[in-house]
């Protein structure tokens, strides 16, 4: 089933559309928070600082595969609303 998301009403169509994103970024918060309890919790302080010091790097790189996803949305977007296959 395909949706065509140049026609309708455009608010309920990005609402529609930014609740997927919204629930991922809210589970990769909620997956590092759990991970740093874990790991300061069971393992030490060393452990704890090494998972504090890659998080950015982590976020860095998927932030960096979302704007590349993002990206590609556009284009494919700009082709799909053009009528273009």
């Amino acid at each position: 089933m395909t949706k065509d998301m140049t026609e309708g009403a455009i608010p309920h169509l990005l609402v529609g559309f930014t609740i997927p994103l919204v629930l991922g970024n809210l589970f990769q918060l909620l997956y590092n928070a759990v991970d740093s309890m874990i790991v300061g919790k069971f393992v030490g302080e060393t452990a704890l600082a090494a998972v504090g010091t890659s998080s950015p790097l982590m976020t860095l790189a998927i932030l960096f595969i979302s704007g590349m996803c993002m990206g590609a949305g556009v284009l494919m977007g700009m082709h799909y609303g053009a009528k273009d296959y």
